[in-house]
C-alpha cells in the first residue's frame, strides 16, 4: 500500500553509489568546463551525504533528465514550530518568473505548494520553510513526499490553483527535478490518514 508518486523516472539504486557514478561521468567528459562540472556533480554528491540518522527526512533523488542530488530535513526542537530545510545542487540556474516549486505530496492529485525560488549561477538552492502545512501533512501521514519542479513561469502555476475547484490537485506544476519520501519518527506521529 503506497502513496508515493512516481512522475515517470528511473529510481538510482544505492544513493551514494548513484551520486558519485554521475561525478565520474561528468568529470571524464573533457572539454574547457570540465572541472566546472566535475565540481557540481561533487558538490551534488557531497549535499545527497547529509544524512542524519534518526531524523525526519528525504532524500531527493533526480527525476527525468536531471542530475540534481539533495535533501530535505525537518528541525524539530522542543515546544517550538517545524522548520523544514530543503539543500539542493546540481540545479540548472532560474529567475524572472522561473522559479523551482516544492510540494508536499500525496499523489499528483493530492499535493501542496509549499514555496517557490530562483537558483543562482551555482545551482544550488538551501532555504528554511516554516510553513505548517507541510509538517502537519507529515505528522498525519497524508503527504509524505517532498517534489521539487522546475516552473517557467510561477505566476500560471498560481493562477492555476486559484481557479481550480480542487486547489489540492493543481493543473500546472511544472517539470519534476527532485522528489524524496519522508522518513523517520516524525512521520505519522499524529495517528492521522498515514499514522499506524
Amino acid at each position: 500500500m503506497s502513496r508515493i508518486w512516481h512522475p515517470g523516472r528511473s529510481r538510482l539504486k544505492g544513493c551514494l553509489a548513484g551520486a558519485l557514478v554521475f561525478a565520474a561521468l561528468a568529470g571524464g567528459c573533457g572539454g574547457s568546463n570540465s572541472s566546472d562540472v566535475s565540481a557540481t556533480a561533487t558538490e551534488a554528491a557531497e549535499t545527497r551525504r547529509q544524512v542524519h540518522p534518526g531524523e525526519t527526512e528525504a532524500l531527493l533523488e533526480p527525476t527525468g533528465e536531471s542530475s540534481a542530488q539533495g535533501t530535505a530535513r525537518y528541525q524539530i526542537r522542543p515546544h517550538s514550530t517545524p522548520v523544514l530545510h530543503v539543500e539542493a545542487a546540481g540545479l540548472e540556474p532560474v529567475s524572472g518568473r522561473s522559479r523551482y516549486a516544492i510540494w508536499i505530496v500525496g499523489d499528483r492529485h493530492d499535493m501542496v505548494n509549499l514555496a517557490a525560488f530562483e537558483a543562482g549561477e551555482d545551482g544550488r538552492l538551501s532555504r528554511q520553510i516554516e510553513t505548517p502545512e507541510s509538517y502537519n501533512f507529515v505528522e498525519d501521514g497524508s503527504k509524505t513526499e517532498l517534489l521539487i519542479t522546475k516552473v517557467d513561469d510561477i505566476d500560471q502555476v498560481g493562477e492555476g490553483i486559484a481557479q481550480s475547484s480542487n486547489p489540492w490537485d493543481p493543473p500546472l506544476i511544472g517539470e519534476p527535478v527532485l522528489q524524496g519520501t519522508f522518513e523517520g519518527p516524525f512521520v505519522g506521529s499524529a495517528g492521522g490518514a498515514g499514522g499506524e
